[in-house]
Order: structure tokens, then sequence, then C-alpha cells
């Protein structure tokens, strides 16, 4: 995939619980030695409260029933608080060469991906731990991958170049096109209504079906997403002039899931550059799980890496996009702002509140806010 954008895998440290308070403009360090955060805040919405802090990698978490599953995929942790941030609990450590990636909490116990290598082999899995403490493979993701691959009949890349043209292609693009490869990176799950797990693997294109047994099927393939090569996207690319007025078909790069009314939403990325230059091209997707049936619901966000949804409210979708720092939202199809935070990542609704991850302007960790209307 070209310039699909890096997770950075780093260790977690220490972190710090206990709610403090976010403020709009700068401010001085809040009680218990929190570094206050800074943006701004719009109308009718209350300032961020900080619940964690001080989180170091990539952070996804479930917020289920007043608690806060957390799954720090660094340090290959998943930890439990209250959404108050009390009341630290330690759940799992994977093993060494892996990372915990989504982590999904409604159902009975708690499911997480597990990625890395294993026994010499890369290896992409889906995860229960039960009540007592025990963990399981429920499904190797990275085998249904090898064996179906179903992006396989996918073309990505500059569609119609001739050979002259293909040839003149920076190396890294290969003669201009290639159909879906195999790969898996799992980096989102959430339950549906009949207590499977749905799971979107960034690697692959797919969003997946797992059940209670451990059988994997597939929901859908995402769409490649379309970009027309004018003068400056070929300049800012750097593909050579006989591609101007060529498609180019990039990989879809979904990044989060979520279910509500029985239905899956899913944000998608779009692979390659996410300059500003080429517009803002991430969107969400609906799917029906029996008819498969995939459906643009918005676009126009700026990379978006993790929606939520408040399902038993407003109906509204929230959606992050941490290269604008801005959290957006999405009702009866029409896109909002709702509050700019920096780098907002990971976001869940839960008991009238948003959750998010944040690093404030010049920080190099990450915490996690609530944020009420």
């Amino acid at each position: 995939m070209r310039a699909r954008p890096a997770l950075a895998l780093t260790a977690l440290t220490a972190f710090t619980l206990g709610a403090t308070s976010w403020a709009a403009t700068p401010a001085p360090a809040a009680v218990s030695g929190h570094r206050a955060h800074t943006g701004t805040v719009h109308s009718a919405v209350k300032p961020p409260v900080t619940v964690v802090s001080g989180l170091k990698g990539p952070v996804s978490f479930a917020a289920v029933h007043g608690k806060l599953t957390i799954a720090a995929a660094g340090a290959g942790r998943l930890t439990r608080v209250n959404t108050d941030g009390t009341a630290p609990e330690a759940l799992f450590t994977t093993s060494p060469r892996t990372v915990v990636g989504s982590v999904e909490s409604a159902g009975p116990g708690t499911s997480f991906t597990q990625i890395g290598t294993v026994d010499g082999r890369r290896s992409a899995r889906l995860m229960r731990l039960t009540g007592d403490g025990r963990t399981k493979t429920v499904a190797s993701l990275s085998g249904y991958e090898a064996a179906k691959n179903p992006d396989r009949t996918r073309t990505y890349g500059i569609i119609g170049l001739s050979k002259g043209c293909a040839s003149k292609l920076p190396a890294a693009l290969g003669k201009g096109t290639y159909t879906g490869k195999v790969r898996s990176f799992p980096v989102a799950s959430a339950l549906l209504p009949d207590n499977s797990i749905v799971v979107v693997d960034r690697g692959a294109n797919d969003v997946l079906r797992v059940t209670k047994k451990g059988a994997v099927s597939l929901v859908a393939v995402l769409p490649a997403q379309s970009l027309s090569i004018t003068p400056a996207v070929a300049t800012l690319l750097k593909l050579p002039v006989c591609t101007v007025g060529h498609v180019d078909r990039f990989e879809a790069v979904p990044t989060d899931v979520e279910v509500a009314k029985g239905q899956v939403y899913v944000t998608t990325y779009a692979g390659g550059s996410q300059d500003v230059s080429l517009g803002a091209r991430g969107k969400v997707y609906r799917i029906s799980p029996s008819s498969h049936k995939v459906t643009l619901v918005a676009g126009g966000f700026s990379g978006p890496t993790n929606l939520a949804i408040d399902a038993d409210g407003s109906g509204a979708i929230y959606v992050a996009e941490p290269t604008s720092g801005r959290i957006s939202t999405v009702t009866a199809g029409v896109r909002a702002p709702f509050v700019d935070l920096p780098a907002a990542g990971s976001l869940e609704w839960s008991a009238g509140k948003l959750f998010a991850t944040t690093v404030p302007a010049g920080g190099s960790t990450t915490s996690i806010v609530s944020i009420s209307r």
C-alpha cells in the first residue's frame, strides 16, 4: 500500500488517573500536576475534562457501564478504570513482540486484537479475556486474510496508463496498478446484536464478522478511494505529466468501526498522502451486516482515525480528525465542527458523554478526556 499512515508502537510507561479540568485557553497547570490542554470549544459544548493522562503510544479504548477499558498498543497492556479515572485495574499483558490493538468490552468478557510475531510468524488474532482473567484465541484474522484475501479482485493505482507513461512512475509505484495484497492489521472492533464481533482490518481493507465460536466471514470490502490527477496533484505526488487526467484509486484504509441499531459504521482514511492539498478525503460508511450493502454516510474528513455514535440519543456520529486537530459531528448526513482537540484520536460515547484521546500541543503523551454538552 502506498504511503499508508504509520502506526508508531512506543512503550507505555506510567499513566496518571483522576479528573482534572481542560482549559479552552492557556491556563496554569491543573491540580494534581496535569498540564492543561488548549483548544477551542464550540457553542453548547462544555470544556473537556481529563480522565487519564500520561499514556504513551497508540491508545484505543472502550467505554461501557461506567468503565474505560484501555488498550495501550506499545506496552501490550489492557487496563480498566472508572470513567472518572479512579480504581485502576490491570487486566492483561501480552507476550513480547506482540501488541494489543482494538478492544471491545460490551459483550461477554472483553474482546481484543493481538498483533505481532508468534512462533516466528506474523500473526493477527481476535482474543477474548474472560471474567476470571483467562485469555483464549477466538480466531486467526491473519489466517483468514491469507486464505481469502477478499480485496484480491480490487485494482488499485493509476488506471489506464500507457506502458511508456507507467515506465516513468516513481519506483515505489511499480507499474502503476496492483491488486489487493495479503496484509492483515486489525485496528478496531465492535459488538453486533447477536454477540458476534465485527472487526475492521486496515491492511486488508475489509470488515469481518467473527462468531462466538470463532467462525470468520466477510461483511464487506471497503470501496477504493478515487482521486483525479490534476497538474497540482501530479506535482505534489511527484508524478509524470502523462498521468494528468487519469484516476488514482487508493486503498480505503479503514480505521474504526461502531455498531448502532444493528448497522455497522466505518471510517476510512484513504491511502496516500494526507496533505491538505489533496483535499479532505476521509469518509464514513454504513454497512448492513445482512445484505452487505455499503452506503456512504458523509465525506470530507481530514485523516479520520475514529468515530463514536450517540445511538440512544440524537443519533449523532462523532469523527476524530487528528490532522486537523478537531472532532466533527455528522447528523442526518450533515457534517459540522464539534470541538477542536489537539491530535484527537480514539473516540467512545457512553452515558451522555464523548470520551476522546488527545495529545496536548507540544506534549509527548496521550490523555483521555470526557466531553459533554
